[in-house]
């Protein structure tokens, strides 16, 4: 993994612990079990999405 797949990937786990923290607090649940309430399919169905994934490189040419 490159390094910036590695920053994206801290990026998405940090936005993931805000969302889920806040939404506990909202609802009123304690505690910081909210990786166990609030999975990824959870994120995914709010539509937030994820910096993390494959990128193709493609080479670029000049054109003439």
């Amino acid at each position: 993994m490159r390094t910036s797949g590695r920053k994206f990937n801290v990026i998405d786990g940090y936005v993931h612990e805000r969302l889920a923290i806040f939404t506990s607090r909202k609802h009123g649940q304690a505690g910081r079990n909210w990786a166990t309430r609030y999975t990824y399919g959870w994120i995914t169905r709010l539509g937030v999405y994820r910096l993390t994934g494959n990128v193709r490189w493609v080479t670029a040419h000049a054109s003439r």
